[in-house]
């Protein structure tokens, strides 16, 4: 988005005022140009029931969307270890096939097994 300011001036990208508030966000919104965000509330409370599997059983409770493809969900998997096994965290995984076409089938196969958290 562009603005004129004050009639005078070419603002381009997000215009903040001194409160703080995204100006261009919240004209976008009005205008029905982008979705109004819901409550964080809303989305997480959704996520926490969908069908996943927890790693660990210790607060803090990370949610985790992994495609078992993608080698950056394995590197959090591996990285978050320490953690779980200290008692420091636990995992909510919700594998997701977003990267290949072997990802559905593999994050299908993940959550049919008796304890996904082994695999």
């Amino acid at each position: 988005m562009a603005w004129v300011v004050d009639g005078h001036f070419l603002a381009a990208g997000p215009l903040f005022p001194e409160t703080g508030e995204n100006l261009s966000q919240t004209a976008a919104q009005d205008h029905g140009l982008a979705v109004k965000p819901l409550p964080l509330q809303k989305p997480a409370q959704a996520d926490m029931a969908a069908v996943g599997f927890i790693v660990g059983h210790r607060r803090p409770l990370m949610l985790a969307f992994e495609d078992p493809n993608y080698i950056f969900c394995h590197k959090l998997t591996v990285d978050a270890a320490t953690l779980i096994a200290a008692g420091k965290l636990g995992l909510r995984v919700l594998p997701v096939s977003f990267l290949k076409a072997t990802s559905a089938r593999k994050s299908a196969a993940i959550l049919s097994v008796g304890d996904p958290s082994k695999v």
